[in-house]
């Protein structure tokens, strides 16, 4: 079970890749603006081109002052759920 973001670093990229799906672009934006940059990276290695782009635009929009940090808890939920 992973209680910490930063523990996604020592997941596999499927583990990454199931729990992003169907995950939407705010969240995955609101991650990349709150997460240190490895971990952000990890997250974004395991997104299509097209997918990275319009997360970066929607970050851009949202900014960082304005970063939720609930999302952090929901796509942990994700993971543990892909995890168990």
């Amino acid at each position: 079970m992973i209680k910490n973001i930063n523990e996604i670093m020592r997941l596999d990229n499927d583990t990454i890749q199931e729990a992003l799906r169907g995950t939407d672009i705010t969240e995955i934006a609101n991650l990349f603006l709150l997460l240190s940059e490895p971990v952000a990276y990890k997250i974004s290695r395991n997104l299509s081109t097209r997918a990275f782009e319009k997360v970066n635009e929607k970050a851009k929009e949202i900014g960082k002052k304005n970063a939720d940090k609930k999302y952090i808890d929901s796509f942990l939920k994700k993971v543990n759920s892909v995890c168990s």
